[in-house]
């Protein structure tokens, strides 16, 4: 008992000479009551984050912005995070919560150890840790770097498949059962095989999405299109038979979005159609996404 006794003694301890108390009076970023820095910008739900650090004097020592990155293929997820810009170097900061009041910012970036700023500048050793304890951005990099790389392939992979068809026969969508393809990148998910001329040229992942908010309760879908290509590539340990051309991320919008391939307008099915996914394949086979 006595041994428990001074465990939580020693924990308390430990965790008390972490807290800090982190207040802003008049643009003054004050932790324990001891100013340490001048804030200027804002926060905001859409406008993001954007702030000014400065000294005493005014100048400014470092500035703070969110960023966010999406890739061309929406099956490598988006990256968010949090820069700041020194004179000398930039430093990336992890993004999980978003931010829309000057105190949240403050007790984000200021309970992060160790804190960098005293008296109005920067201390340069303090900096050094900080960056080494908190950085994101080699993670930052190497996400690309893999990111990327995979769109290069498979963009590669794509440009160098046509299937030739002899005429351009009606477009069959055969729905499977289960998956023959062994498909990359998906769970959950349905197939159609995507035939035309008897030439199989791609097929379509169909990925459910229950809704349980508001009235409209009940399931919507995803729906992946992907050329089958002549030359399937390997990435990271595993083999690419499909690329993929388009999707669309809710068929109750209708809205296409396309890979690689930049159109002014999206395409939308007609409002009456009975075969939306039959009309999306032909406009992508049109276009040239899908020949």
């Amino acid at each position: 008992m006595k041994n428990l006794s001074l465990l939580l003694l020693c924990f308390t301890a430990i965790l008390s000479s972490f807290a800090q108390d982190i207040k802003i009076k008049k643009d003054i970023v004050q932790i324990n009551d001891v100013p340490v820095v001048k804030m200027v910008g804002k926060a905001g739900l859409f406008s993001g984050v954007k702030y000014s650090f400065l000294s005493f004097t005014g100048d400014t020592l470092f500035k703070m912005k969110d960023c966010y990155l999406e890739y061309n293929d929406p099956r490598n997820a988006p990256l968010s995070w949090y820069e700041l810009t020194f004179k000398n170097k930039t430093i990336c900061l992890k993004k999980e919560l978003t931010f829309i009041r000057d105190k949240q910012v403050a007790n984000f970036l200021f309970a992060l150890q160790p804190v960098f700023v005293k008296d109005g500048a920067i201390d340069t050793s303090l900096l050094n840790q900080f960056e080494k304890k908190n950085s994101y951005t080699e993670f930052i990099k190497a996400d690309t770097a893999a990111n990327y790389g995979f769109e290069r392939k498979q963009k590669q992979a794509l440009d160098a498949t046509t299937w030739t068809r002899k005429t351009q026969k009606s477009i069959v969508l055969k729905h499977l059962v289960s998956d023959r393809h062994n498909l990359q990148g998906f769970t959950n998910y349905t197939v159609y095989d995507i035939i035309q001329d008897s030439i199989f040229i791609g097929v379509i992942v169909e990925k459910s999405n229950f809704k349980s908010e508001g009235q409209n309760q009940g399931y919507t879908y995803n729906y992946y299109f992907m050329k089958r290509l002549s030359k399937p590539f390997e990435y990271n340990g595993k083999t690419h038979a499909f690329g993929l051309v388009a999707y669309t991320e809710d068929s109750s919008i209708q809205s296409l979005k396309k890979i690689y391939v930049k159109e002014k307008t999206g395409f939308q099915p007609a409002s009456q159609s009975k075969t939306p996914l039959e009309d999306y394949v032909k406009h992508l086979v049109d276009t040239g996404c899908m020949k």
